[in-house]
């Protein structure tokens, strides 16, 4: 039976800057929703192109249901995104981007999914590319996982799931924080990794937004270099917090009962694998022992909780010790190491290295 969820308020937040040319298409696609029920909050970011002058006139079509907000300046993404967030009167936050297009069914389609499967807090859907004229670009396989610890896996390679897809439980999405408006270039990724703290989050297997790929966002071969540093920093943090934050169980398919010499077998491989990701980690983002170190140290030490003497975990704790820079060995314990408690504290990490007499 089908169920009914005509009368649930979902509010679309769309931040726009500098999107004129494309609004209008994303702004018709919400009025063409099979979903009636909602409310459409843009926000204008300090847009210099007369996007505020449009959004106004959106409001004029639908007084009830449309709601400008427009900012003195531009402030980013992450604040415009938090802004109509704050403004939401919906159980349910559909993001939207200003020059992408949902197709009719989505709203109705992720509410329901929501609605039936209350231990979600957000759900996704895939995309079909467009380009600037609205034609279909090019082809791309994407992931499609219905398990949630193998979306946590694909995560942990990279972001794989798209902002202007996502419907979210408002209440979720404020208990852990919103978007981060202090992260310049992966804010989205960032939320989806803390909402994996705590709740859970699924991917449909229906292309239910269309995003579009035009001059300002095809590339980023003109980002300055300092952007390109960020990214780098941002998703190695946010990468290594999610290793150190997300439930064990959540991230792997156990098949012993806990507390089990099996399952003990099984967290401990599980955390030597998380510590050997850290690793390769900085190997792959920063070519030397870096921030990933402490928290392949941290995932290190939990292996041999759960395996004493486990010939795996002293190697493994020998490698690290020799990436710090004590050479004794793990027989004899951390001699210089430090372990790190706040693992972002990156200065005390160069205190350690200092230590070794050994720069990273």
């Amino acid at each position: 039976m089908k169920m009914d969820t005509s009368d649930i308020l979902v509010t679309v937040c769309v931040p726009c800057f500098n999107c004129r040319r494309y609004l209008d298409k994303a702004v018709d696609s919400v009025f063409g929703q099979s979903h009636a029920n909602w409310e459409l909050i843009i926000v204008d970011d300090g847009s210099t192109d007369g996007s505020a002058e449009l959004i106004r006139g959106f409001q004029v079509r639908d007084p009830v249901r449309v709601k400008p907000l427009l900012l003195a300046r531009n402030m980013g993404v992450a604040h415009a995104r938090n802004q109509a967030i704050a403004k939401a009167r919906g159980a349910y936050i559909a993001l939207l981007d200003a020059d992408d297009c949902m197709r009719p069914p989505r709203l109705e389609t992720q509410l329901r999914h929501l609605e039936q499967n209350p231990e979600l807090a957000a759900v996704f859907s895939l995309i079909d590319y467009i380009d600037q004229d609205g034609n279909k670009a090019f082809p791309r396989e994407e992931l499609f996982s219905p398990r949630t610890s193998q979306l946590r896996r694909h995560l942990l390679k990279g972001n794989c799931l798209n902002a202007p897809s996502a419907m979210m439980r408002t209440k979720p999405l404020k208990d852990v924080g919103l978007f981060n408006p202090g992260i310049r270039t992966v804010e989205d990724y960032d939320l989806w990794m803390r909402i994996l703290e705590h709740y859970e989050i699924a991917l449909l297997p229906e292309r239910l937004t269309e995003y579009r790929i035009h001059g300002e966002n095809v590339s980023a071969i003109d980002k300055p270099r300092s952007q390109h540093l960020a990214n780098r920093y941002e998703t190695a943090i946010i990468k290594i917090r999610a290793t150190l934050r997300w439930p064990l169980d959540k991230l792997f398919d156990f098949r012993h009962a806990s507390g089990s010499p099996g399952r003990l077998e099984e967290e401990g491989a599980a955390y030597r694998q998380l510590s050997r990701y850290c690793i390769n980690l900085d190997k792959n983002y920063f070519g030397r022992p870096f921030l990933g170190l402490t928290a392949a140290y941290t995932h290190a030490l939990e292996a041999s909780k759960c395996q004493p003497g486990h010939p795996d975990n002293v190697a493994l704790l020998n490698e690290i010790y020799c990436l710090i820079g004590d050479q004794s060995g793990a027989e004899h314990g951390p001699r210089h190491s430090i372990v790190l408690q706040e693992w972002q504290r990156t200065d005390l990490l160069m205190t350690a290295f200092e230590r070794c007499g050994r720069k990273p």
